[in-house]
């Protein structure tokens, strides 16, 4: 595990797969030793790992995190508490055996003694970071109090994705280095059980037992990176122009012989055209909640930060439970979101990245219309320039250059071309 189909071949998977019993055939032996590791440590041994601040992540680079943490708090057999800045995944995601691992103060108190790390230091930062989880846990294994607290206050936390979750069939660079996924997909559902939810609607919903899950479709937009003070009022005209661009086939009818579509993205704008799409009109009256997902499947938000907690709840659950009896996942090469979705992965599950011209996406423009960084680099920096990520501003003529000729903006001054990506990704 994870049963990831090398898409080299870009074979269908042509049985459905009942997620859920072959996570309970599976991880039934896993799950019960890891209930009991934390019945033996909890108020006698504890580690509480936080970011402080506010969250500017996507759910893809928060749960990556997650994942080390509580890897980091197995090596040196201690229960686990996290938090990870305001994103409160600590709040909507636990234990799947109903234990929480939110660092609320009332459960801390009952730990007898307590020593806290405050990584400060650029140099701190590095030693402790979770690039390295076996250094992380060198740190704290000798502590001898009941509960050790290790805080990043104020600092960014350095990413980490490839290192430790290098799970899909275009990571051959990192595995050709020795590098391996260090934990397997029953230890990661055990630690991100949606509170109070279950993912049936998902992989539950009445389909004959031969037919193949659906194909997810996630679609990285950038619209998360527009701050509140640059966006427009919504345009959905404007928002099938950039879909149909991104995505020439995802809209056309479907035969009966075909899998269902379910579609991933940061943009709420997309996902409710998606949805108008499939119920024939466009209902103002049923928007989900800001940063959340629709639970029991179909269209999916990912974005969490600045959202409300009904919206993040959503997120999360969707993020755990959104490929879940799938059957084939498509996304962008650069988006950390459905590593995700493969890590946890139990039935087979067919890894298909837009670009490649050989795995049959609908959305084979989807990389080169929603260019990476295309707002936070050119657009939005066209008022105010800057230095992006250490490198010199693109100004926009030069991008322009590249798009390719179904691009929306391929005859768009920069702002129009800002107004037009702004109102077609709004919610």
């Amino acid at each position: 595990m994870p049963a990831l189909l090398p898409n080299a071949d870009h074979a269908p998977v042509t049985a459905r797969c009942d997620e859920e019993a072959e996570t309970v055939h599976c991880c039934a032996n896993l799950h019960a030793t890891l209930s009991e590791e934390l019945r033996t440590r909890q108020y006698k041994r504890g580690l509480v790992i936080e970011y402080t601040g506010d969250n500017f992540w996507g759910l893809g680079q928060l749960m990556v995190h997650l994942f080390m943490m509580h890897y980091v708090c197995r090596v040196v057999k201690r229960f686990c508490y996290v938090r990870i800045y305001d994103s409160e995944l600590e709040k909507v995601l636990g234990y799947s055996n109903g234990l929480r691992f939110s660092p609320d103060e009332a459960e801390l108190a009952r730990y007898p003694n307590e020593s806290t790390y405050n990584v400060t230091t650029g140099n701190e930062h590095r030693a402790w970071s979770l690039k390295h989880p076996e250094r992380f846990a060198a740190m704290v294994e000798n502590d001898s109090a009941a509960l050790v607290r290790v805080a990043f206050p104020g600092l960014p936390a350095t990413l980490v994705s490839y290192e430790s979750l290098p799970v899909l069939p275009w990571d051959h660079a990192w595995t050709q280095k020795g590098v391996r996924a260090i934990m397997d997909p029953c230890f990661l559902r055990f630690v991100c059980a949606p509170v109070g939810l279950s993912c049936v609607g998902h992989s539950d919903e009445p389909k004959a037992a031969a037919a193949p899950g659906p194909h997810v479709y996630h679609l990285r937009t950038g619209a998360a990176d527009i701050p509140d003070e640059d966006q427009e009022p919504a345009n959905r005209s404007a928002t099938r122009e950039w879909l149909y661009a991104a995505c020439p086939r995802l809209l056309e009818p479907r035969r009966a012989t075909d899998p269902p579509l379910s579609l991933i993205s940061d943009s709420p704008g997309l996902v409710d055209f998606f949805r108008s799409a499939e119920v024939g009109e466009y209902d103002r009256e049923h928007q989900r909640p800001r940063g959340g997902g629709q639970l029991g499947g179909g269209p999916i938000i990912t974005r969490t930060w600045n959202g409300t907690h009904d919206g993040n709840l959503q997120a999360a659950h969707d993020i755990v439970c959104a490929a879940r009896g799938a059957s084939a996942l498509f996304a962008s090469v650069h988006s950390s979101y459905p590593r995700q979705l493969a890590a946890t992965a139990i039935c087979p599950l067919r890894m298909e990245r837009h670009d490649d011209n050989r795995s049959g996406s609908l959305c084979p423009h989807a990389d080169f219309v929603f260019v990476r960084d295309m707002y936070t680099a050119v657009l939005h920096a066209g008022k105010n320039p800057r230095m992006f990520a250490g490198k010199r501003v693109m100004r926009y003529s030069e991008l322009q250059r590249r798009f390719i000729p179904e691009h929306p903006c391929k005859t768009l001054d920069r702002e129009a071309c800002r107004v037009s990506y702004v109102s077609a990704l709004a919610g």
